[in-house]
């Protein structure tokens, strides 16, 4: 492009003087006017540095959706499969990127360096599977306490029954223990 531009610097001053340099002048004042105009929508167009608003939300929707199917895993690995530890470190692994790319999305790196969110995401990661562990444990212990109370109120039936119910009121207590 450039022995392009220095032809066109040479004709150009060897045309200084007609009426197509005049002619030249004109357009290129066009030319520059509605290339400045390009530039300044191009830039309106920018959101968060992206060419557009499209980029933008796909970008940011991906991310938000891996982010929502690690969480939703790893609620469950903590409700359904809690000895198995690899469900939850991969589920942490994928929050953290997904965390990643979220930080990335809204700051390009602008003041850390890309180590520094990658430790920023990890650690963030982290606090979000801690966080869920507490919530499913404090969940878990709310269910614990009400197979307690569950398992002396019907006890209490049990004993308080009459003799000849007492086997039926067993088989009663059982059923509600299978739910």
């Amino acid at each position: 492009m450039a022995k392009r531009a220095k032809i066109r610097s040479e004709v150009v001053e060897l045309s200084k003087g007609t009426p197509l340099y005049e002619e030249y002048l004109k357009q290129k004042k066009i030319t520059d006017k509605a290339w400045n105009i390009f530039l300044k929508a191009q830039k309106e167009e920018r959101v968060f540095g992206f060419k557009s608003f499209r980029v933008f939300i796909e970008i940011f929707w991906y991310s938000v959706i891996v982010l929502i199917f690690a969480v939703y895993f790893l609620v469950r690995s903590f409700y359904f499969d809690y000895e198995n530890v690899g469900v939850k470190v991969v589920c942490g692994s994928v929050i953290s990127i997904a965390v990643f790319k979220l930080y990335w999305l809204f700051q390009k790196f602008q003041d850390l360096s890309p180590i520094a969110y990658v430790f920023v995401s990890v650690i963030t990661a982290f606090f979000i599977v801690m966080g869920i562990y507490l919530l499913t444990k404090r969940k878990e212990l709310y269910v614990d306490k009400m197979n307690r109370n569950l398992m002396i109120l019907g006890e209490k039936a049990l004993v308080n029954s009459r003799p000849e119910k007492r086997s039926e009121m067993l088989e009663f207590i059982k059923q509600l223990f299978k739910k």
